[in-house]
């Protein structure tokens, strides 16, 4: 079954009576002030709030979906939704890119190992790449570090896989999937963070007005007066979106809870 979803948002925003714009600009705000804050942290602590494989997957679905935008936009007559959002999705790859660059180059969290994370150092303070006990950390079966050149590799194949289940899912469900794709990228944003968060043991890297902000992110997207909710009620509007949005808030609030535990520094 067709909701001609794209013909049904052009026609929503001609009979809007700034409730959707409303919405609408809430959503991208959120989402634009959450990556300005992701660079802000990278440089003030050394290191940001989400893994690199989150950054990763970002970057794949933001570029495919900055060009079909753009083509929409040209099938409907430059509308500014389509006009404003590929350009957005453009601004948001090119932050995507320079993450994975800070995360890759000098932040090094999950790619070479904890003592590299932590330090952002190949070795230890001293000079020295043996632990107290004289056993080296941190190298591969023939004796030598991993490379940034390994980790962009790694970085490239991940990068590639996210870019292909995007295309593929968007290939077997339709170019009108943009709605259903921003909801995951939201759920993740929200919640992918968390697990991070505790692993590292300290609020370094985060900060707990951003995540208070992913609070109200996932209440804006759930709730009865959300973009998506108001222009295809039909779709939207019903228990599952509604219990998804409760899992989603009880998930953020909870990291919120996790910040309050842990130690600054």
């Amino acid at each position: 079954m067709s909701y001609a979803y794209y013909d049904r948002l052009i026609a929503a925003f001609a009979a809007d009576n700034g409730t959707l714009q409303r919405s609408s600009l809430t959503h991208s705000t959120i989402g634009m002030v959450q990556y300005f804050y992701y660079i802000y942290l990278t440089h003030a602590d050394g290191i940001g709030p989400l893994p690199l494989w989150m950054h990763l997957f970002y970057l794949a679905h933001d570029t495919i979906w900055a060009y079909i935008m753009f083509q929409e936009a040209l099938r409907y007559d430059y509308h500014p939704y389509f006009t404003s959002m590929a350009k957005g999705l453009v601004v948001w790859s090119i932050l995507e890119v320079y993450c994975i660059y800070r995360a890759i180059v000098y932040e090094k969290e999950g790619l070479f190992g904890q003592d590299a994370a932590v330090d952002h150092k190949g070795e230890d303070g001293d000079g020295n790449d043996d632990d107290n006990n004289g056993k080296t950390k941190n190298k591969t079966r023939n004796g030598k570090k991993p490379t940034v050149a390994m980790a962009l590799m790694h970085s490239f194949i991940v990068f590639f896989t996210f870019f292909c289940l995007v295309l593929t899912i968007i290939y077997m469900v339709g170019r009108e999937s943009f709605p259903h794709w921003t909801l995951l990228t939201k759920i993740l944003a929200c919640t992918g963070a968390g697990g991070t968060w505790l692993q590292r043991g300290t609020r370094r890297g985060t900060r707990m007005s951003l995540a208070l902000l992913s609070v109200v992110d996932a209440i804006t997207c759930f709730w009865p007066y959300s973009r998506w909710v108001l222009v295809w009620p039909e779709v939207f509007d019903n228990p599952a979106y509604y219990l998804t949005g409760v899992c989603c808030t009880l998930s953020s609030v909870f990291n919120v809870y996790v910040l309050t535990r842990l130690p600054k520094a």
